[in-house]
């Protein structure tokens, strides 16, 4: 059995693996949620890295990291910085950006494709653009479209304030994809793509 270290994306946090969680327990795999951190001097790309880093360098095997949404990103750095300690990378809904990009950059860079991006026509960011919410009422359509109403509604209630900055920060990567998670030659790594993320 495997040990999987689960992060969270925006306005989320370790509460929506809950379920996830329990169906990987449940056959024996062990599991470790990570609260990325709220304070201003660490909420950034390289303090949510570093936490996730020390999560993992805790524990005595390596690890199946999965990054959810922004929290992809994080497990792209991750990777850069100890691919010795990865069995694969799982992207969930996640954005697999190039050495330099960061999220606004590939938001920028691909505006031409006219992308409805649901999520930034509704989020609300604070006026000195430091952090943003997003609103409870739209969470069902934009995030929770796949689950039941009382699912839906449940993690509507617990989305939480999200720091702008990592939007903002660029990814840095030396290694190929092949390289990342200890020599696999699986593409980047085992990476999964799933519609619906957030039905955990």
């Amino acid at each position: 059995m495997a040990r999987f270290v689960l992060v969270h994306g925006s306005f989320h946090g370790p509460w929506c693996w809950e379920r996830f969680a329990q169906l990987l327990e449940a056959v024996g795999h062990q599991v470790t949620t990570v609260a990325l951190p709220t304070a201003p001097e660490e909420a950034d790309l390289a303090g949510y890295a570093a936490h996730v880093v020390e999560a993992i360098d805790s524990l005595a095997e390596p690890v199946i990291l999965v990054g959810h949404s922004m929290g992809g990103i994080v497990s792209a750095q991750v990777s850069e910085l100890r691919p010795d300690r990865l069995l694969a990378a799982v992207y969930v809904n996640g954005l697999l950006l190039r050495d330099g990009e960061s999220l606004a950059s590939f938001l920028g860079d691909n505006a031409h494709l006219d992308v409805d991006d649901l999520v930034l026509k509704n989020m609300q960011v604070s006026e000195d653009g430091s952090t943003a919410r997003f609103p409870a009422a739209k969470a069902p359509e934009v995030f929770y479209g796949s689950c039941t109403t009382e699912a839906a509604e449940w993690a509507s209630a617990r989305l939480g304030e999200q720091r702008t900055k990592v939007y903002g920060d660029p990814l840095r990567l030396t290694r190929s994809a092949s390289a990342a998670c200890g020599g696999s030659t699986s593409g980047a790594c085992a990476t999964w793509r799933c519609r619906s993320p957030t039905r955990t």
